[in-house]
């Protein structure tokens, strides 16, 4: 959907300080996430209800966006 490219643009992202590596999830399909903003639930759900898998998601959002491994 259109969300990303319209919300998004380099050097954006919410971010976090806890870094999880991936190899330390057993399932990518069934991984519960949220986001908060100062302490308040903006957003939760699991990956299970994505539309796409990740490497797609990756892939294409490169198009418009400058990805980087963190730092």
């Amino acid at each position: 959907m259109p969300w990303d490219i319209a919300k998004g643009f380099n050097g954006s992202a919410p971010i976090s300080d806890k870094f999880i590596p991936v190899s330390e999830f057993s399932d990518l399909k069934d991984i519960d996430f949220k986001l908060e903003v100062d302490g308040v639930l903006k957003q939760q759900g699991n990956t299970s209800l994505l539309l796409f898998p990740f490497d797609y998601i990756i892939s294409y959002l490169s198009k418009f966006f400058t990805l980087r491994t963190g730092i």
